[in-house]
């Protein structure tokens, strides 16, 4: 998984706005973060779409007229490896204490946690065949192996 580059507040909006409503031109982009549309607003949202896609984040369609810009990744993509980033900084790379804070500090609505349960529940189910399948291979070598020792 390559990391992903740090962005700023200004960045990310671009970014937020690309994710909720799909490949904007830059003067929509303008328009919906700046609704007065000064001379500056413009040069910032220039700046600013030219950072991300120097950070590959955001992809420019040079075949339009004027040009579209859309996310190269997506929202939940991009909050996962900022979540990697700060669990290796904070917890050697753990999301436990993570999703604790979540859940003890009651931060999480039912709606929210029965998502979350679910999830794990779906997760546990695929890592349990996973598991009995490598449980399974180790047994079966380990008989050959004993087979093959005997027959020595």
């Amino acid at each position: 998984m390559q990391p992903i580059p740090q962005i700023s507040d200004g960045e990310l909006a671009v970014l937020r706005l690309l994710w909720s409503r799909g490949a904007q031109t830059s003067r929509d982009i303008m328009e919906l973060l700046y609704p007065d549309c000064s001379v500056s607003d413009h040069a910032t949202v220039h700046s600013l779409l030219k950072r991300l896609e120097a950070k590959r984040l955001v992809a420019r369609d040079r075949d339009t007229h004027p040009h579209v810009f859309s996310a190269t990744i997506g929202q939940s993509e991009f909050a996962g490896r900022q979540l990697s980033r700060l669990a290796a900084k904070v917890s050697d790379g753990s999301l436990a204490p993570f999703l604790s804070h979540l859940i003890e500090s009651n931060s999480l609505s039912a709606d929210q946690l029965d998502e979350l349960r679910n999830l794990l529940a779906k997760h546990k189910d695929n890592s349990g065949g996973r598991n009995r399948k490598r449980a399974t291979r180790k047994v079966h070598k380990k008989q050959t192996r004993q087979t093959r020792d005997q027959n020595k």
